[in-house]
Formats: structure tokens, C-alpha cells, sequence
């Protein structure tokens, strides 16, 4: 969907079993990785389209322009759908 310059997409079960992590990197921030915790199921019929969406746009580029987050311990920037809009876990 035209998320071209995200990169090295792995996809996972969270350790409860309900919902998918996805862990990926964009190249126009080598130094980070990135991760999605899904919402629950059934919590949002679109949710993959407004992720993909918000990828194909620049999100990543308005979370990280306006304060980078500060990654975890293991250096996992994580990030959320608040309604349609990709945000960054603080």
C-alpha cells in the first residue's frame, strides 16, 4: 500500500495469544525498530488499513520529527492506533 520504505517486517503471537506483534524497520530510520501490538480481536474491522495507511503516509516521520520516543530495553520503538492515528507508546 505503498509503505515502500518499511523493511524487515516480522510477524508474532503476544505471549497471551490474542493478538499479533509486528516488528519491522524503515529505512529511513536505520537505526530504529519498530513494533505493533494489534488491538484485540474484532476491536477494529479496519485496523489494517488505517496501519497501512498511516505507514504509506509518514507517520513514522511525524512521530520521530516531533520527539523521538524513547525505545524500550531491548531498543523497540513501540507504537499504537489511537482511533485512526499512528502513535508512539510512551
Amino acid at each position: 500500500m505503498g509503505a515502500r520504505k518499511v523493511q524487515n517486517g516480522d510477524a508474532t503471537l503476544s505471549d497471551d495469544g490474542e493478538r499479533v506483534v509486528l516488528y519491522f524497520s524503515h529505512s529511513d530510520f536505520p537505526d530504529a525498530h519498530f513494533g505493533y501490538r494489534s488491538k484485540a480481536p474484532n476491536e477494529d474491522a479496519y485496523e489494517e488499513v488505517w496501519l497501512a495507511e498511516e505507514l504509506a503516509t509518514g507517520a513514522l516521520h511525524r512521530i520521530m520529527r516531533e520527539a523521538a520516543p524513547a525505545p524500550d530495553d531491548r531498543g523497540i520503538t513501540w507504537l499504537y492506533l489511537h482511533g485512526q492515528l499512528l502513535r508512539a507508546d510512551s
